[in-house]
């Protein structure tokens, strides 16, 4: 939670300062836009910190559970307005 913390601050200072700069005509858009770019990869890098990445090949074959009864169906172009998902009770065994 203390990363998450950490990125959110970083993030809301950044783009604030950013935005603050492009507004009193000290960053171009472009540079402006350049910088928030790089910024938000760079937290985007630093919150895989907190991802975990170890080599447990368990991780890899997890699932989500299947709904039980759940026969999916094909999404047809152009659908049914009312269900466009093809997820109506008449998909359920």
């Amino acid at each position: 939670m203390t990363l998450i913390r950490t990125n959110f601050g970083v993030v809301i200072g950044a783009n604030t300062g950013l935005l603050g700069g492009t507004i009193f005509g000290w960053l171009s858009p472009v540079a402006s836009a350049l910088l928030h770019n790089d910024t938000t990869i760079g937290l985007l890098l630093n919150a895989l910190k907190g991802v975990g990445l170890d080599d447990d090949p368990t991780v890899a074959e997890a699932a989500p559970p299947a709904r039980l009864g759940y026969r999916p169906t094909p999404v047809m172009m152009g659908g049914d307005a009312l269900d466009p998902l093809g997820l109506s009770d008449d998909t359920l065994t």
